[in-house]
């Protein structure tokens, strides 16, 4: 990232990215190595990020969770503070099984629903802006349902969905030949979610019915934390605007 390359994406129209940070220094740093060794990724992206703030770009930080790192999630939350950093999003993400690999790190679903409600008040605690969970309504729960939605690996290879990345079965074609799969292009649509237990629920206007690849690979709905969670969502947002009314930061939910 540099200044150089910043102004190539908006000229591009690209105003929106996100970046991952999963823990502090160690942490990170130990998932996310180069090639050529263990070199320190969390500070040249630190660096990154102070750049993309200087140029006004939108940056979400995505931490992704497992029982080995939600804990030094905090701690990161601290050094982006003591960096002034705290004006970007940050989104929890949830660590998937996909490719049916021996995991034994990973969170249970209903673990992950209540720390991502209690990391609300962390974010609250280092001057970031409160993960607003107030629901939604969701027209697509991601961009594989879209025909003009890609993901493309490093090796120009074109996927619809970014938990198949490096599955060169699932592949759709590259880049650099014109070969472009369109009926593998069209493999995730909304026809199975009006043909499923999903057409039914209540929060389907606010869920889209889930994930398309782990319905189609394990018939898993994969369903939304407000199916859960909704009721405690609710009085916590309720709990926080009435906050805002008294201090007069009240902004309607946004």
């Amino acid at each position: 990232m540099n200044n150089k390359l910043c102004e190539t994406l908006k000229k591009l129209n690209i105003n929106n990215i996100q970046i991952t940070l999963d823990g502090e220094p160690k942490v990170h740093n130990a998932r996310r190595k180069l090639r050529n060794g263990n070199q320190d990724t969390f500070n040249v992206i630190l660096e990154n990020l102070k750049i993309a703030k200087k140029e006004n770009l939108n940056v979400n930080i995505r931490i992704n969770i497992d029982t080995n790192n939600f804990i030094s999630s905090e701690r990161l939350l601290k050094i982006l503070q003591d960096n002034d950093l705290n004006n970007f999003n940050i989104d929890l993400g949830y660590i998937e099984n996909f490719n049916d690999l021996n995991c034994s790190n990973i969170i249970k679903k209903k673990d992950f629903f209540n720390y991502r409600l209690n990391f609300n008040n962390k974010l609250l605690k280092y001057g970031f802006k409160n993960s607003n969970l107030y629901p939604k309504q969701n027209i697509l729960f991601c961009g594989a349902y879209s025909e003009q939605s890609f993901v493309i690996n490093w090796n120009g290879d074109i996927y619809k969905c970014w938990s198949d990345i490096g599955n060169k079965k699932s592949s759709i074609g590259n880049i650099n030949i014109n070969n472009l799969k369109i009926l593998e292009n069209k493999k995730y649509d909304l026809n199975y979610i009006f043909q499923s237990e999903c057409s039914s629920c209540n929060i389907l206007p606010i869920c889209s019915g889930g994930c398309p690849h782990l319905y189609l690979k394990e018939n898993d709905r994969n369903c939304s934390i407000y199916k859960f969670k909704l009721k405690e969502i609710l009085q916590e947002q309720i709990l926080k605007s009435e906050k805002e009314v008294k201090n007069g930061s009240y902004n309607n939910g946004k």
